[in-house]
């Protein structure tokens, strides 16, 4: 019987397809068992450390660690911001240049804005609530944002109206709304807010998952699409604290397909 094989009896193509395996399997659930891995050799490290900082949750407790280990991070393309206070926004503002190629975020909306003078993130997940969509489309640092996702409320505003989103750039658009009374305001946000989001002239996808779940909405939502012959308007009643957040599939193209359709050509 032979004896066990390792890695450096397997061809050297395959054993790296297997640390990387490793590595990419651990990378979030188990970061301590990806840096030891990486503590194997210099080429072992070479190959492990990139995908240590692929993916990095930012806490108020590891917050100093990052600051103070700043060049590890420059490759690190995926940035979810978890709890960070008040009192420690003048650390983050100075880590925030420790990440130049972010490519995915997710975090609230000031801590977005303080890395768009540093970073050009694609795909954006914005964890605090937008009182209204001028708040969150009016700032000229979102032009390379492609896919997004926020909670609104339906409040509509003159300055959000007033908006000139002609040079937005986003193609998947996730609105959770926090329904409230009175009537007519939901019914603005309609017939005024909705026309307003397709005319961004990317657009691919707009859904929609309001909250609590309200009938009135969604039959507002279904029959503006059913008139208007819109393919674009999706809905989805996804419980939002399960999934979407999930630091392992809150950037995947799944994500961003939730939701039903609610006009179909047949």
């Amino acid at each position: 019987m032979s004896g066990r094989v390792t890695l450096a009896d397997l061809p050297l193509e395959l054993s790296e397809y297997i640390m990387s395996l490793a590595a990419h399997t651990w990378a979030i659930d188990d970061k301590p068992s990806v840096a030891s891995l990486s503590r194997t050799s210099r080429a072992v490290h070479a190959l492990v450390q990139p995908v240590l900082v692929d993916t990095v949750i930012m806490t108020p407790y590891n917050l100093s660690r990052i600051r103070a280990a700043a060049v590890s991070f420059r490759s690190t393309r995926r940035l979810i911001i978890d709890r960070l206070y008040a009192e420690k926004s003048a650390d983050y503002t100075a880590c925030a240049r420790s990440f130049p190629a972010l490519e995915m975020f997710s975090g609230t909306m000031g801590a977005l804005l303080v890395l768009l003078s540093v970073s050009k993130p694609t795909r954006v997940v914005l964890t605090d609530r937008i009182a209204t969509l001028d708040h969150l489309l009016g700032h000229p640092g979102l032009s390379n944002i492609t896919h997004i996702r926020a909670t609104i409320t339906p409040f509509v505003s003159a300055e959000t109206l007033g908006l000139n989103w002609s040079s937005l750039p986003f193609s998947h658009l996730m609105l959770d709304v926090k329904v409230e009374r009175p009537a007519h305001v939901r019914a603005l946000f309609v017939t005024r807010i909705i026309p307003k989001l397709l005319t961004l002239p990317k657009l691919e996808r707009l859904c929609f998952r309001p909250f609590p779940e309200a009938d009135e909405l969604c039959s507002d939502l279904e029959a503006y699409a059913c008139d208007a012959e819109e393919t674009r308007l999706y809905m989805t009643m996804e419980k939002c604290g399960l999934t979407a957040y999930d630091p392992r599939t809150m950037f995947d193209d799944a994500h961003w397909l939730v939701g039903k359709p609610l006009f179909t050509r047949d």
